[in-house]
This record gives C-alpha cells, structure tokens and sequence, in this order.
C-alpha cells in the first residue's frame, strides 16, 4: 500500500511540475547539490526496543534517546521555475538505548539504534521574491537500520540486527539565494516506515536541516 501510494504521489508531483516547468524561464534549469546539518526525531520509544529485541528471545524494558544530529547529501536537476527532480542520502541518527531484561537472564544492555535512507522527491518550487523560495517534496525513500546491544554483566548472549524498509518521503523548506550560483536552505522532512518490523522495529523520523547549496 506504502509503496502504491508512494509512486502515485510522485508521478502526482512528476505531472504538475512538467506542466509548471514547460512556462519556466530557461535560465531557471540546470544541476545543483547540496549539503545539510540534520537534527533528526526518532518517533520510537523504549517499547519498540522491547520489541525488537524479543525477536532475538530476549524480555526486557527499554529507554531510548529519541534526538541525534546527522548530515545529509542531495544532488537534483532543475526543470524550470516551478519543478525539480532530487535524489539524497541523508543520516537518520544513532539512537542510545538502556534495556533491563529479565528473560533469558536478570541484566542490563546498553546498545545503539542506527538508520539511514536514500531517496528520489519530485520538488515543487514556489518563487516569492529574487531571493526566496518555498517548496514541497514528495517522493520514495529506501532506509535501513541496525540495531546492537551490549550486555553489562556478560550474561546475555545477544547477535547483531539489521533491516531495510521504504516508505513516503514528505518535506517542505524554504531557500534564500545568497549569490548567483549559491543558496541557503531551511528543511524539515518526514520519512515514514523506517526499518523493518521483524528484525529491527520500525518507526517515523522527522528531520530538520540547514543546508547549503550550488548550482552549476
């Protein structure tokens, strides 16, 4: 369902930002990139940990850290005014976690929650002035995450998890052109279903951005 919708979104996005780029000055297209300062949200909380690590038959009650600072990379084409095509990498966080279990031994684990996504948006662009720019994005993101626990006393035996997911990629931000070729960018993105349920959880993450960008 999360992948139909996605593709519809974006073929959505594909459609109107076509239409909006075929009245677009040309001076407006070309390849640009760009690079962000993320802070980012894991919307997971101890009991998604709970439940990630009983699928390696351990019982136990965890806290997580919920905010981490990443980066992120993004390389995009645009058509015209109005529409852009951008493919990114972005650092989903590494999350700490503390878990007491009880089963298969009393113990305490202490342990990271890692994720990471690459990603495809159609952008649409919206010109307020010479300098500012609003826009919106949607568009498919693959992600995967890892999960790793150490036990405190030794007495838990635990093996390394990883997963892979995609989901909806949603966004919306703002840029100021700072010269000719460079801009500035203020974002904050939503990458929905991140992971995989069955080995690592899977959760939403928000993320916000500064970023600097080229065009060239």
């Amino acid at each position: 369902m999360q992948h139909k919708f996605a593709v519809g979104a974006l073929a959505a996005t594909l459609t109107l930002g076509t239409a909006f780029a075929q009245a677009a000055p040309e001076d407006q297209a070309g390849w640009y990139a760009g690079i962000d300062l993320a802070r980012s949200n894991l919307g997971f909380s101890g009991g998604g940990i709970d439940g990630a690590i009983a699928n390696m038959g351990v019982v136990g009650a965890a806290s997580i850290s919920t905010q981490d600072t990443g980066g992120g990379l993004n390389l995009g084409y645009r058509f015209g005014k109005s529409f852009a095509l951008e493919a990114g990498y972005v650092d989903l966080g590494k999350y700490g976690f503390t878990s007491f279990t009880t089963s298969p031994a009393v113990d305490t684990l202490q342990g990271v929650y890692k994720a990471h996504a690459y990603s495809l948006s159609g952008v649409g662009i919206l010109p307020m002035n010479n300098k500012w720019s609003l826009f919106a994005k949607v568009g498919y993101a693959r992600t995967a995450t890892d999960l790793s626990a150490n036990s405190v006393s030794g007495a838990t035996a635990l093996a390394r998890a990883s997963g892979q997911g995609s989901g909806v990629l949603i966004g919306a931000g703002a840029t100021y052109d700072l010269a000719r070729n460079w801009f500035g960018k203020a974002e904050l993105d939503r990458y929905q279903h991140v992971g995989d349920p069955s080995s690592t959880g899977q959760a939403n993450i928000n993320v916000f951005s500064l970023g600097m960008g080229l065009r060239f």
